[in-house]
């Protein structure tokens, strides 16, 4: 894979593009340490054994931070690791790491938006605002008739 850009991101990440579309978030001492540069090739095996380990790790955590403060429907989670930079098999990862430990669990999303916010809503507009926030439409369904 072949690296076309380096963008600084801060004075510490920089955003790495490469020629596949791809484009991860590395520390500077990361691009060093791997000798990432502008124009340089980075082999399969380096990405798979050393790159994505790395970034499956930062995207557990980073998922764990953004839940800590609130429960977050799954597509928000995704969306939210997607704009972080992360690779789709990270972020698939991550994902199935946190239901496993019940951090993400949709229906008990449902569930709780339901018991705050019901009575001032009518069914459409609770309707509206899940499937706005990435719900399955028949989980929603299903959660309001009971």
């Amino acid at each position: 894979m072949k690296v076309d850009k380096i963008i600084p991101n801060g004075k510490t990440r920089s955003k790495v593009l490469f020629d596949e579309g791809l484009a991860l978030m590395l520390y500077n001492s990361e691009l060093h340490k791997f000798n990432i540069h502008e124009d340089s090739d980075v082999s399969e095996e380096t990405y798979r054994k050393v790159i994505l380990p790395i970034l499956a790790k930062r995207a557990k955590e980073r998922l764990v931070f953004i839940l800590k403060s609130s429960d977050k429907p799954e597509a928000e989670l995704r969306r939210k690791l997607k704009e972080g930079c992360y690779p789709e098999e990270t972020i698939e990862e991550a994902i199935t790491w946190a239901k496993s430990k019940h951090y993400v669990d949709d229906a008990r999303y449902v569930e709780t938006y339901l018991r705050y916010h019901a009575e001032g809503k009518s069914r459409k507009k609770l309707m509206y605002d899940l499937q706005a926030k990435g719900l399955d439409r028949n989980l929603i369904t299903n959660m309001l008739d009971e």
